[in-house]
């Protein structure tokens, strides 16, 4: 809980120090590349050891739309997919997911075209880690299927008006799941609560004047 107790104070701190100005209205189109800090090695356990293992943290990728609906209140829409495997001569070893995510976004303007940002996200997906021996054998499956809440900050910068890029980092916490496992009851949950780091890049269009 520490962790998460740190992020609100990210949150808190970005708010008492941002800007008076404003962020003039706009949408964006963005390209988003996320990783996940999550160590594997409690899936491995049981699994068979001829298998192979994932290595650790895994890599989300997908898109976001995002635009003002007052000063300086960002909504969005962003949906993330994921698939890390690995395969050697026994079989195979995969987790994957994908996530839809509604936002909303407090953002300050600070100078030099960069901007700070703090939000809360709401979202929902399904995660599964799987590992099984190419004849079917030694199969083991987690499935999981979440509604989720994902507090973050970012920091952006907006070049020529046009070109936004913005780095950002958040925290998943689950908040009602549905999990299912095939062939082993030990299996982990495959939720990936925790920590995300993510870049993105994309198309800033300011389309309404002040």
């Amino acid at each position: 809980m520490s962790k998460i107790y740190l992020l609100i104070a990210l949150i808190v701190l970005v708010s008492a120090s941002s800007a008076q100005n404003s962020e003039p209205r706009h949408f964006s189109i963005n390209y988003m590349q996320r990783l996940h800090f999550v160590n594997f090695q409690g899936f491995a356990d049981t699994q068979a050891q001829s298998l192979p293992r994932l290595n650790n943290n895994a890599r989300f990728h997908g898109m976001r739309l995002e635009g003002t609906i007052a000063d300086d209140i960002i909504v969005g829409l962003y949906a993330n997919g994921s698939l890390n495997d690995s395969r050697n001569n026994s079989g195979y070893t995969s987790f994957g997911g994908g996530i839809g995510v509604v936002t909303i976004e407090k953002r300050y303007c600070l100078p030099c075209n960069c901007f700070a940002g703090s939000g809360f996200g709401l979202g929902c997906g399904r995660f599964t880690y799987s590992s099984a021996m190419w004849d079917g054998s030694e199969s083991i499956t987690s499935n999981t299927d979440a509604i989720f809440c994902e507090p973050g900050i970012k920091l952006g910068y907006i070049f020529r008006k046009k070109l936004i890029l913005i780095i950002d980092a958040s925290y998943m916490l689950d908040i009602a799941s549905n999990r299912y496992n095939v062939g082993a009851e030990n299996i982990p949950d495959v939720f990936p609560e925790g920590w995300f780091a993510g870049v993105s890049i994309g198309y800033h269009f300011s389309f309404i004047g002040r």
